[in-house]
């Protein structure tokens, strides 16, 4: 007799041992049916659920909407979430080297937008005897026999393919590039041609009427700056040669060499 208390303790904690078990069973179960139903609706959205039904292109003013269309793939009948945007507009840049940004919109429950942006030609690069005109995003526009008048010609060691990004050969030239247009970005003057390939004579050409010799890429904003100040004090008639190319921070002159006509 004096055992049974043992024994209706041990079925006690027996029972609430097997009533833990079946609750975390049941959690189990319902975790593992919820997983399931949530797969099961993103499978059925990105195959079933969601066809194309309209599709809508605007923005665009060198592309018809049907040359987009074309180039992106797309069709009616596809799914809405099944698009990679990322790679859709790669096709499209590809094959539509003028387009610059294109931005998706999915409008439920059978719409995509699409919203195309244009490129602007920023600069023409020469490679042997080609010319490459470029966009700012570095996207390779189109391939001339000739360079584009107005223009920057910028001549550098660089690979292009109409299509697709423009591919720098010595980064060290892409950094005295990126430089100098920063430097110039904001001022008044016309850029005519840059020239990185001599790394102690960086040269450019501009207005037209200047030709000028930076030297090295030591102090290209004081230098830069320099040479927006000289410019604004030539006359206006008046076209040379500008040489910055002893300029430092201990020696800040320069000198122009007016032209004989």
């Amino acid at each position: 007799m004096k055992k049974e208390p043992i024994r209706d303790e041990f079925l006690k904690k027996r029972i609430e041992r097997q009533k833990k078990i079946r609750k975390r069973r049941l959690a189990a179960f319902f975790v593992i049916f919820v997983i399931l139903a949530v797969c099961t609706a993103v499978v059925l959205s990105f195959t079933v659920f969601f066809p194309i039904k309209r599709i809508d292109i605007q923005g665009s003013k060198i592309y018809s909407a049907e040359e987009i269309l074309d180039a992106s793939k797309i069709e009616k009948g596809d799914n809405l979430f099944a698009i990679s945007r990322g790679k859709t507009q790669t096709i499209i840049k590809q094959k539509l080297p003028f387009v610059d940004e294109i931005k998706f919109e999915r409008k439920l429950p059978d719409t995509l937008k699409i919203k195309v942006k244009d490129a602007v030609e920023v600069a023409v690069f020469k490679v042997k005897n080609k010319y490459y005109t470029v966009s700012s995003s570095g996207w390779v526009m189109e391939e001339n026999k000739k360079a584009p008048k107005n223009l920057p010609l910028i001549i550098c060691e660089v690979g292009c393919k109409v299509g697709g990004e423009i591919v720098f050969k010595n980064e060290e030239e892409k950094q005295i590039l990126d430089s100098i247009s920063t430097c110039i970005e904001g001022r008044n003057l016309k850029v005519n041609l840059i020239d990185v390939t001599v790394k102690t004579t960086l040269n450019l050409k501009l207005e037209d009427r200047f030709d000028v010799d930076l030297g090295s890429a030591n102090n290209l904003p004081e230098k830069i700056n320099h040479l927006a100040a000289m410019i604004e004090k030539i006359s206006p008639e008046k076209r040379g040669k500008i040489d910055l190319g002893m300029w430092s921070s201990t020696n800040t002159k320069g000198t122009f060499v007016e032209e004989n006509n």
